[in-house]
């Protein structure tokens, strides 16, 4: 995965809350997960949002 051509995630959880992250939180997040040899949605559960129930990637123009 590249990383850069990631816009911006929204996240949600089991228990109804949700996160906007902005691309550069986005692009740093896609790092770290490469790094630490995990896919995306398994790193965000593992390191901030336990309950993540579903991920939405945007763009600016949308």
């Amino acid at each position: 995965m590249i990383c850069e051509d990631l816009g911006y995630m929204i996240l949600y959880s089991r228990s109804g809350l949700s996160r906007t992250l902005t691309h550069e939180e986005t692009v740093e997040l896609c790092h770290k997960a490469q790094d630490a040899g995990m896919e995306l949605p398994k790193y965000i559960m593992k390191e901030m949002m336990h309950d993540l129930k579903l991920i939405k990637f945007r763009y600016e123009n949308e």
